[in-house]
């Protein structure tokens, strides 16, 4: 049985958090998702990868980039670090929407889970994750599958990550298990160094207790990694 950890994060642009993390987010959705009829829904993932700010890393990861192209930057100084990009690979030909900061946290985007089902499985044949200096096999990171939405009418935002660090050489380490979870305390200050003021940890069990029925927002997490199968996420704005 391998040893490892898993964490939850919910990041959000809700009441108290700083206006640049409001800002990031808000970029993050427009990279991600776009906006139709006031609301919008995407799943996305995330992984930490070396590079530049332009996403060159991230081109030799999956390969050969045809396209990468610096979209646009969040105000404040707080998200100066992150930026938008898209690119394309001749693997697969429609733009991939990307997040991320000049020190390689990437948040990315697709509108249906068969893309990004296929670039993980490229990830792990193809990429290592630097977290901390120390590289690591994409195959020992799960990509974390998650969905973000935007309450029809409010500019707000909410995405919701997961990541679970399962070392392949776990049975002969008797230390794996901290280790992983020292793994994913060091992604979780990536995070927040990112968006400070919008990290918060929840447990999968908090994601997957129901809203009231009045505020009509229903918000379950699906742990089946085998299948990457993710039930519909509904943030309120003030969670």
């Amino acid at each position: 049985m391998l040893l490892g950890a898993d964490r939850v994060w919910f990041l959000s642009g809700r009441e108290g958090a700083s206006p640049a993390a409001r800002a990031a987010l808000q970029q993050a959705a427009a990279g991600l998702g776009g906006v139709a009829q006031d609301a919008w829904e995407t799943e996305c993932v995330i992984q930490r990868l070396g590079g530049d700010a332009k996403g060159n890393g991230l081109a030799r990861g999956v390969g050969a980039s045809s396209a990468s192209e610096r979209i646009s930057r969040p105000e404040g100084d707080a998200a100066k670090e992150l930026c938008i990009v898209s690119m394309s690979t001749p693997q697969e030909k429609d733009s991939v929407f990307c997040v991320l900061r000049d020190k390689g946290l990437v948040l990315q985007g697709a509108t249906s889970l068969p893309p990004l089902l296929s670039k993980y499985g490229a990830y792990k044949t193809r990429a290592t994750v630097q977290i901390s200096g120390q590289t690591h096999s994409a195959g020992d990171l799960q990509l974390a599958v998650g969905r973000a939405m935007v309450r029809p009418g409010e500019r707000v935002v909410g995405l919701v990550l997961q990541a679970r660090y399962l070392p392949l050489a776990a049975e002969a380490n008797p230390g794996a298990e901290a280790d992983a979870r020292a793994v994913l305390e060091d992604l979780a200050r990536v995070l927040e160094d990112a968006i400070p003021g919008a990290l918060e940890l929840k447990t999968p069990a908090e994601l997957s207790t129901p809203c009231t029925a009045a505020e009509g927002w229903s918000r379950s997490l699906s742990l089946a990694w085998q299948h990457a199968a993710l039930a519909k996420a509904l943030l309120a704005s003030n969670a």
